[in-house]
């Protein structure tokens, strides 16, 4: 049977803001150990006194500190903005896949439209211009589109090179995103580019939201 420090600890690392929040001592332990104890107790079948929980919530906070991944600085960053987007998910197929590459000449790339390709293995995601929607549609009809999804902008990050083996990139703007509600549609990224697929609505906060974190790591 697991010990209550334990018990205490898987639950805390289930709930990532949790976790956080308990790294950097801005939790009320008796109110943590309050939420805790029914789950502790369900699982240990036995009363478990809300001393014992708050102390293992404390333990578990010492041990947690210096463990914040080191967040690497964002010098020489570049943020960029496209909208008026669409992001369309089709069933991955030998068909599929060779209309989207056949379709690839009629964007118009030297005029700032895009088409972004990604493949995993049961589906392909397509990102482009609103304006190729429509023949989108039509052309893969029969193959099996999955979703829709209109009114899409893009924020991309441009990576310095010389820190691309430093941890933390991710998870900085990642971990912001979700403390401010921000919903990331589609993650997409080359060697020194980190691109958020957002719903337009979202952009001016995501905007903000990237340059404070950057500001923030600069300082």
């Amino acid at each position: 049977m697991s010990s209550i420090a334990q018990l205490v600890e898987d639950q805390v690392l289930r709930q990532p803001f949790l976790s956080d929040a308990l790294q950097r001592g801005i939790v009320n332990y008796g109110a943590v150990a309050e939420e805790l104890m029914p789950k502790v107790q369900q699982h240990t079948k036995r009363l478990v006194r809300h001393a014992a929980v708050m102390m293992a919530l404390r333990r578990f906070a010492e041990k947690l500190e210096g463990r914040e991944p080191k967040m690497p600085h964002f010098e020489q960053t570049e943020i960029m903005i496209r909208s008026n987007l669409f992001e369309l998910t089709v069933k991955n197929t030998t068909k599929a896949f060779e209309i989207i590459h056949d379709y690839r000449t009629n964007v118009k790339h030297d005029q700032g439209e895009l088409l972004t390709v990604t493949q995993g293995l049961h589906e392909l995601t397509i990102i482009s211009n609103k304006q190729h929607l429509k023949a989108f549609k039509h052309l893969l009809n029969k193959e099996g589109i999955k979703n829709i999804t209109e009114d899409l902008s893009l924020v991309t990050i441009k990576i310095p090179q010389d820190a691309l083996g430093t941890p933390g990139y991710f998870y900085a703007l990642t971990k912001a995103f979700a403390w401010e509600n921000v919903n990331i549609i589609e993650i997409v990224s080359t060697l020194t580019e980190m691109t958020f697929a957002l719903h337009d609505h979202d952009v001016p906060r995501a905007y903000t939201i990237v340059k404070n974190v950057l500001s923030y790591h600069d300082a």
